[in-house]
């Protein structure tokens, strides 16, 4: 099983600016600011509707891409009472308080860059998860849009790939849904 203590990433490209705001003492108070404060206050979706998504949509077998600290896994309910859950993100900050969080589950990590290809040893994920990522990745949406192609080989037929990010004031809502 990978963990992200063993794992040696590469911060070297402008994926890493997004990433490398996610530090230990950002994440420790991460839930509260975030999740807790600028969801509701903020950008108007409480943390309530994002978990609302997980509990209608994951899998008992989840990929979780761009996991933060892990908090809606952490909440969610899960279809059985031991799913398997991958976790997938550049920051291996963000790796460690998940894993931590989730270790009654036993998650798998894994260090990859989505805007670039990228595999894991698993596949026929149910369901993959891209919360809060979207925008923390550099160029504009089109360029962002790589990322559902990455994934896409990895959710089973009939899978779920769900999430929020935040959008700019000048963004077509309604233009964001993107068929796999």
């Amino acid at each position: 099983m990978n963990h992200p203590r063993e794992l040696t990433p590469t911060l070297n490209d402008t994926a890493d600016k997004g990433a490398a705001v996610y530090s230990k003492p950002v994440l420790s108070i991460y839930d509260l600011f975030v999740l807790g404060f600028s969801n509701s206050f903020v950008w108007k979706c409480p943390s309530r509707r994002i978990l609302a998504l997980y509990n209608d949509h994951v899998a008992d077998k989840h990929l979780d891409i761009g996991v933060g600290t892990g908090y809606f896994l952490d909440r969610c309910r899960f279809p059985s009472t031991s799913p398997k859950i991958a976790l997938l993100d550049l920051n291996p900050n963000c790796l460690q308080a998940t894993t931590h969080r989730l270790r009654r589950y036993d998650p798998s990590c894994h260090i990859a860059n989505v805007l670039k290809p990228f595999e894991i040893d698993e596949s026929e994920f149910g369901s993959i998860g891209l919360n809060y990522l979207l925008h923390c990745l550099p160029g504009n949406l089109a360029d962002k849009s790589v990322v559902f192609e990455h994934a896409k080989p990895l959710l089973r037929k009939g899978g779920a790939l769900f999430g929020a990010t935040i959008l700019g004031e000048d963004v077509e809502h309604n233009a964001l849904a993107k068929r796999l």
